[in-house]
C-alpha cells in the first residue's frame, strides 16, 4: 500500500505540475509580456508590438488581435496628424494673404483705389476659398459621425442630366437608361456625381473628351465618369480619394479646389454601404467610378421622365 500510495502520489504530482507548467507557459506567461507589451505601448513606445506565439493557442489569437488593434491605432493616429498638417497648410495661404493685403492698406499713407479694389477682390477670393475648405470639412465630419438618415427613391439617370450645367461649355458625351433609380438620400447622390464630374472637368484639357455613363450591374447602380485626358500614375491612385490629396502639385491651386472632393465622395460612398475607385493609365485617361446599392428592381414611376437624343456640338451629346 505504501508502495502504490507513492506511486500514485508521485503521479498525481507529475500530472499537477505539467498542468501548472502548462498553464503558466501557455497562460499566464504571454499574458503577463503582454501586458508589459501594453503598459509600454501605453507609456508612449509606439513602434512596441506583442511577440508571436504558437500558432492555434489562445494566446497566439490574442497576440494577433492586439497587434492589429494596435497598427490600427496607429494607423489613425498617423491620418489625424497628416490630416491636421494639411488642414493647417491649406488654410495658412489664405489666411497670410488677409493679413497681407489688410497690413497694406491699414496704414495712414494715400490710398490707390485701383489697388484697394484688387486687394479686396483677392481678399474675397480667399476668404471664399477658405470658408469652402470649412465648409467641406463640417460636411467630412458630419458623414463621420452621423452618416445619412431619410433615404428615399432617387433616380441617377434624373441626376446625371443636368450635369451640363457645370461648365456648358465642354463636350460631354452622356450614357444612361431613361431611368434608373436607388434607395439613397437624393441631395448626397447629387453632391456624389457633381463632385466626380467636376474632379475631372478641373484637371482635363478643355479639349479632352469626357464621357459620363449610368449602368446597372447586378443588384447596384454603376455611375463612371470618363476622360481622355493625361491619365494618372499608378503609384498615386490608392491616394486619390485621401483627404487633402492632390495627385500633382498642379492641382493645387485648380478654381476652387481644396483636395477634398473626392474624399467628400468616399464618406458619401461609405455612408451608403456603396463602392468607388479610379482606373487609370499615364497617357490613356481615368475613368472615376461609384457604385450605389439598388435596393429596388425599378424606379416604379418615380422620375421616368422621357429623354430624346440631344446634340449639342458645342456643349452635349446626350443618348
Amino acid at each position: 500500500m505504501i508502495v502504490a500510495l507513492a506511486a500514485a502520489g508521485g503521479i498525481i504530482g507529475l500530472v499537477v505540475g505539467s498542468v501548472v507548467w502548462w498553464v503558466h507557459r501557455l497562460g499566464l506567461a504571454p499574458i503577463a509580456r503582454m501586458t508589459e507589451a501594453a503598459d509600454a505601448i501605453a507609456a508612449g513606445a509606439t513602434d512596441r508590438r506583442v511577440e508571436a506565439y504558437r500558432p492555434g493557442t489562445e494566446a497566439a489569437r490574442l497576440s494577433q488581435a492586439l497587434n492589429t488593434m494596435i497598427d490600427a491605432i496607429q494607423a489613425t493616429e498617423d491620418r489625424m496628424r497628416r490630416f491636421v498638417a494639411d488642414a493647417s497648410h491649406e488654410l495658412r495661404t489664405p489666411l497670410t494673404t488677409l493679413r497681407g493685403y489688410s497690413a497694406l492698406y491699414s496704414s495712414d499713407g494715400p490710398v490707390d483705389t485701383d489697388g484697394v479694389q484688387d486687394a479686396m477682390r483677392r481678399i474675397n477670393d480667399e476668404a471664399r476659398r477658405m470658408a469652402g475648405i470649412v465648409e467641406a470639412l463640417l460636411d467630412l465630419n458630419d458623414l463621420d459621425e452621423h452618416g445619412i438618415a431619410d433615404r428615399g427613391i432617387v433616380d441617377v439617370a434624373a441626376v446625371v442630366d443636368d450635369l451640363h450645367v457645370i461648365q456648358p461649355e465642354r463636350c460631354i458625351r452622356v450614357e444612361m437608361p431613361k431611368s434608373l433609380c436607388v434607395i439613397a438620400v437624393s441631395d448626397r447622390v447629387v453632391q456624389a456625381v457633381l463632385s466626380l464630374a467636376t474632379n475631372t472637368l478641373w484637371h482635363t484639357p478643355s479639349d479632352a473628351t469626357i464621357t459620363i455613363r449610368v449602368i446597372g450591374i447586378d443588384n447596384s447602380v454603376r455611375i463612371s465618369v470618363d476622360d481622355a485626358g493625361p491619365g494618372i500614375a499608378p503609384e498615386r491612385l490608392p491616394h486619390l480619394f485621401d483627404r487633402f490629396y492632390r495627385a500633382d502639385s498642379g492641382r493645387a491651386r485648380s478654381p476652387g479646389g481644396n483636395g477634398l472632393g473626392l474624399a467628400i465622395v468616399a464618406a458619401i460612398m461609405h455612408a451608403h454601404n456603396g463602392t468607388f475607385g479610379v482606373d487609370a493609365q499615364l497617357g490613356r485617361g481615368s475613368s472615376f467610378w461609384i457604385e450605389f446599392p439598388r435596393g429596388i428592381p425599378e424606379c416604379g414611376g418615380v422620375g421616368q421622365r422621357g429623354r430624346s437624343t440631344r446634340t449639342r456640338p458645342d456643349a452635349i451629346a446626350t443618348s
